[in-house]
């Protein structure tokens, strides 16, 4: 009768020092995967993040008065004015004589990651007319939101006469999230059919803790950190997980958007112009891209003129679409190969002036 407690706490004490040395040596090798791929595996911040600052209603927009004359390679720089826009100069309000003032909104692709400020496509097309001024409103990152955001904000303030609103098929997918490549952003929704803003003021710790937000994904393997954050978004009230939008509701957006944007022109006297930039991969042969059908038949409702990049793009010799793309040297860097060259900045700046210049009316 006195032995068999005493077995019991035996049996017990040996299973609890079994379970606690399966922790032990979970807990080490978790610790030692996670040492090994911050050594080996560690990201450093997006090349964005050192020329974008916080912003409570966009996410992030461009730092004003940067420059950042090594970014994508040696002289190879991003220079901002005084207004974040990627101009050596600033911008004055109203349009100076004599010439005919292009808004260019859009994301990186009208930025011009990997390319220096001359070598960017709105920099391009301004060269090519000595009556027209270009303004760079583009930013890494964004969406069709975003930028739309970016240009009621900056752009409808500024004096101009043309406005060229540059995409790439995924800046739509990017209206459909709360965050995109780790970065949060807000969220265009319709409310009583009028846009309205979701995810605002946009959470800031991925551009306060850059590095943590390129990482983290390795400490996410740590149950005390998924707990931690879960709590985290607990207290801030953010611990609901939002659900994309779904495409009715993508396309309803996007209808508004322009609609709203072809009012305020059409009130200023003022030419919308949708541009469809290339992605690398859509011009793969045997790959079709994306038809943004709904984009299309908005635009034509509302007569919007359309330059279609992506088909000139695809009608190009093979040699002459793959150099569209990357820099030479640089063929490993996927943010880079996935992006305009110089020669690809060019053919946009290209089909750009041939489809602006019936706008652009008689120089005399």
């Amino acid at each position: 009768m006195t032995r068999s407690p005493s077995r019991f706490r035996q049996s017990l004490f040996g299973l609890l020092a079994g379970v606690l040395a399966v922790l032990v040596l979970e807990g080490g090798a978790t610790a030692l995967l996670l040492v090994y791929d911050l050594v080996f595996w560690s990201q450093a911040p997006v090349a964005e993040r050192q020329h974008s600052v916080y912003d409570p209603e966009i996410g992030w927009v461009a730092r004003p008065d940067l420059s950042l004359p090594d970014l994508f390679g040696p002289g190879i720089g991003v220079r901002t004015n005084a207004q974040g826009f990627r101009r050596g100069e600033d911008t004055e309000k109203t349009v100076p004589p004599n010439r005919i003032r292009v808004v260019a909104s859009g994301d990186s692709f009208t930025f011009g990651y990997g390319v220096s400020n001359e070598e960017a496509w709105p920099a391009v097309l301004e060269r090519s007319n000595p009556r027209l001024e270009v303004v760079n409103l583009g930013m890494s990152g964004y969406g069709f939101d975003q930028a739309f955001l970016w240009y009621r904000r900056a752009g409808l303030g500024l004096e101009h006469q043309v406005h060229v609103f540059a995409f790439i098929s995924d800046d739509f997918e990017r209206m459909r999230r709360t965050q995109v490549f780790g970065y949060d952003k807000p969220r265009l929704v319709l409310e009583n059919g009028e846009l309205a803003l979701e995810n605002v003021p946009v959470p800031q710790l991925a551009l306060r803790f850059p590095w943590w937000r390129a990482n983290e994904h390795h400490f996410r393997r740590i149950g005390l950190v998924r707990v931690a954050e879960r709590a985290l978004r607990a207290v801030s009230g953010r611990d609901r997980e939002t659900s994309e939008i779904d495409h009715p509701n993508l396309v309803a957006l996007v209808e508004k958007i322009l609609e709203e944007l072809v009012a305020v022109h059409q009130a200023e006297g003022r030419q919308l112009v949708l541009v469809s930039l290339p992605v690398r991969h859509e011009l793969d042969p045997g790959v079709s891209p994306p038809s943004l059908a709904f984009v299309r038949r908005a635009a034509a409702e509302h007569g919007i003129p359309w330059v279609d990049v992506v088909a000139a793009a695809r009608a190009l010799p093979s040699e002459q679409r793959e150099g569209l793309f990357g820099r030479t040297g640089h063929e490993n860097d996927p943010a880079l190969a996935g992006h305009l060259s110089v020669a690809g900045n060019r053919f946009v700046a290209e089909q750009l002036a041939r489809a602006l210049e019936p706008l652009l009316g008689d120089p005399s």
